[in-house]
């Protein structure tokens, strides 16, 4: 960084470009790394027109030649040759906030990564974690949040037909955690669910089974009861070791829930209207009997 600044310095467009270094392990720059969600290092981020609510992650090389390249295709032409303005015609600055393609841009509200996908799994328990890694990053795993909104997940047959299988089985109906939102309160913590999975089966009267699975889940915001051994004794072993993740933890139920469509005979039709018809006139007859009785006795 500071190689970067001293070339940076004897450029004419050094009075517009500011470059600093912010070190979030020490204790007075903690609360400014988690104000802007600062979560691996190092984290290198562009910000223009002194926005700070707005930010381009830089995923370029990193190398001091690399990172002054990059300023000066970001800079307007007329900035590059040492003024800041002057009269039409003599330069034709580009818009600043065009970004070379090895950014990638981002915004502070709705911070996060969106996770799309499938998985193939076999019918035994078994489980799948998110959480975060990186060769080229070492986190910070105490302002880690692993807060996540579940907007869809499906446990399905790999023959299954969705458009199809959506007609006899609604999404609310196979996922209970369809649309909902998990929030993490405790650092370092783990979220889990439990999910309790089970075969569904619907037989059509053509013969024809769809088939899908349903499950049921229960949610768990766990904190590993150790940790007080490592604060503030070994942070590198905690941020090593103990990192925020959710995990999903599934098991396959081996009985099966079977719906079957059956269509009666017009046999059968004609007994049930035959016995509706008879009871009908046997109440008619035991009210006429009491009747009957009771007026004899009045009279």
């Amino acid at each position: 960084w500071r190689k970067t600044w001293e070339m940076v310095k004897a450029k004419p467009y050094a009075p517009f470009v500011r470059v600093a270094r912010v070190d979030c392990t020490a204790e007075d720059a903690r609360s400014i790394c988690q104000q802007h969600h600062i979560h691996a290092f190092p984290t290198i981020r562009i910000y223009r027109h002194h926005q700070i609510h707005s930010h381009e992650n830089y995923l370029g090389d990193r190398d001091s030649s690399v990172f002054v390249s990059f300023i000066e295709e970001a800079l307007p032409r007329n900035l590059l040759r040492g003024r800041s303005g002057g009269p039409e015609g003599d330069a034709e600055p580009q818009p600043a906030a065009r970004a070379a393609p090895v950014v990638e841009s981002h915004t502070m509200a709705g911070e996060g990564c969106q996770l799309t996908g499938s998985i193939e799994i076999s019918r035994v328990p078994g489980s799948f974690r998110i959480s975060a890694r990186s060769d080229s990053h070492s986190f910070n795993t105490r302002v880690m949040n692993v807060s996540h909104h579940v907007d869809k997940l499906l446990f399905a047959y790999p023959s299954e037909r969705p458009s199809k299988t959506h007609k006899v089985i609604s999404i609310e109906e196979r996922s209970s955690l369809y649309q909902m939102g998990f929030t993490m309160h405790q650092e370092l913590a783990t979220l889990k669910h439990y999910l309790k999975v089970v075969p569904f089966h619907h037989h059509h009267l053509d013969g024809e089974v769809t088939q899908a699975y349903r499950y049921k889940a229960n949610y768990n915001e766990y904190r590993p009861r150790k940790l007080e051994w490592y604060e503030g004794k070994a942070d590198a072993h905690v941020d090593t070791q103990l990192i925020p993740n959710a995990v999903f933890y599934y098991d396959i139920s081996p009985v099966k829930v079977v719906v079957q469509e059956e269509a009666e005979s017009f046999a059968a039709f004609v007994t049930k209207i035959c016995a509706v018809i008879g009871g009908i006139y046997t109440v008619v007859g035991l009210v006429d009997n009491v009747v009957y009785h009771s007026l004899l006795k009045t009279s």
